[in-house]
């Protein structure tokens, strides 16, 4: 868990109770804050569950270059070159 993970779970919950006591005492603002501070928590929640999704394929990838350089550096090349091969101008 890293800290947006941990942010958001702790804005959610920080919502919920907000929004109960908007309940309890029956004023709307308080009950809309505490779904936006929901809202924003869930939001944060997840843009951490994303950056540690990519986080992990990122050390994968290089654990697997550092594993096979030369593999890694064929694909590169023919990454490269298909890529030169589309920019190329067709002016003769």
């Amino acid at each position: 868990m890293n800290i947006n993970q941990a942010e958001g779970k702790i804005d959610k919950a920080v919502g919920r109770v907000q929004e109960k006591v908007g309940e309890l005492v029956d004023d709307r603002g308080h009950r809309l804050e505490g779904a936006a501070r929901q809202a924003q928590g869930a939001a944060k929640d997840l843009y951490g569950q994303a950056y540690e999704h990519v986080h992990d394929a990122a050390d994968s990838l290089v654990e697997r270059i550092e594993r096979n350089p030369f593999a890694a550096l064929a694909i590169a090349g023919a990454i490269g070159y298909v890529v030169g091969v589309m920019c190329r101008s067709t002016r003769d």
